[in-house]
């Protein structure tokens, strides 16, 4: 996990992960999860660029 988003202005909480494809690809993806019916909820999927990111792509940059 790179960031928590907790539920504030957004309907549900939701995270900001770090993923790498089966060709090893690295993208970020964030996910919402929706505890009363147990779902995991994709929000989106990315392909991080070098200026978003540090520490091996781990922290995203302020």
């Amino acid at each position: 996990m790179i960031e928590d988003y907790p539920a504030g202005p957004r309907a549900l909480p939701d995270y900001l992960v770090l993923g790498t494809s089966s060709s090893g690809e690295i993208f970020h993806a964030v996910l919402a999860i929706y505890n009363s019916n147990e779902r995991l909820l994709v929000v989106t999927v990315y392909a991080p660029t070098a200026e978003e990111s540090q520490d091996g792509w781990r922290i995203r940059r302020p």
